[in-house]
């Protein structure tokens, strides 16, 4: 199974700008009890973010299963764009449409 476009109903410029979405703002930092975004920062490499379990996304299948996460778009690390090695999600992981589920 392959996740839709944005599965946890995050654009991708949602690390940008998450007041674009009304929603408060992020954290660089780990949040007890709250939720690890992974993303995609400066040169495509992947960071991850922090987010409130209080935050009503628009979706929450799978939320809190394991999954693998594989970006849609495959690099090779030539030009410094960064690794696409699958991720591992815990429970709790989630991330915006850059990637897909699996």
């Amino acid at each position: 199974m392959v996740s839709s476009c944005k599965p946890y109903g995050l654009s991708v410029d949602f690390f940008k700008d998450s007041s674009k979405y009304k929603l408060p703002k992020i954290s660089d930092s780990e949040i007890s009890s709250g939720y690890k975004i992974i993303g995609f920062g400066e040169k495509q490499h992947i960071i991850y973010k922090y987010i409130s379990n209080s935050y009503l996304l628009p979706k929450t299948d799978n939320l809190n299963k394991f999954k693998v996460f594989i970006p849609e778009s495959f690099g090779c690390d030539i030009m410094g764009e960064g690794s696409t090695n699958p991720v591992i999600g815990k429970p709790g992981t989630l991330f915006a449409e850059t990637f897909l589920e699996v």
